[in-house]
């Protein structure tokens, strides 16, 4: 939601990471580190950051950041996080792109969740449909499921996990 609400104001946040994601005590997202952000309508001439394991070729090649860059960081934290294994084995996107990479399926998570997931972790930017934020957060709710009696997730789906590998093309 919150990189919705950044994205409604034109501002892409750059650097979306774990490290920039806090879960409050009333478990309230927060997303910090604006510092990389910029205005979507605003000059070009600031050069673009981000973390090796979470941006996207595009913003590595020193393209300016759109929303579909803070798709693809979100998707790698969201792949992260419903597997426990990084997309790409924290290589950097364009490592990932050059070896012809892609993420093993997350067991997790339905056919039309796993095909929007893999549609975010597209290493090419036209790829990333807009709005992708949000049908990736009805995944990864979905997938998560429901809380236990002292509020922590339960996850559905087979017990045992299966080990997440980047696969060559």
């Amino acid at each position: 939601q919150a990189l919705h609400h950044a994205h409604e104001n034109d501002v892409v946040h750059g650097d979306f990471k774990p490290g920039n994601v806090f879960l409050t005590r009333e478990e309230d997202v927060k997303i910090v580190d604006f510092g990389a952000a910029a205005a979507l309508s605003g000059d070009s001439s600031r050069i673009p950051a981000g973390t090796p394991a979470y941006a996207s070729p595009q913003v590595l090649a020193g393209e300016t950041p759109d929303r579909r860059d803070d798709i693809f960081s979100y998707a790698c934290v969201a792949y992260e996080l419903l597997t426990g294994q990084h997309p790409f084995q924290h290589r950097s996107s364009l490592e990932a792109r050059d070896a012809g990479a892609t993420p093993a399926r997350a067991w997790n998570l339905t056919a039309p969740q796993w095909l929007g997931l893999l549609s975010a972790l597209s290493l090419e930017r036209e790829q990333p449909p807009e709005g992708e934020v949000q049908r990736l957060q009805v995944g990864a709710r979905d997938a998560i499921g429901t809380r236990d009696r002292d509020g922590l997730p339960v996850h559905r789906g087979p017990v045992e996990r299966e080990p997440a590998q980047v696969h060559s093309r």
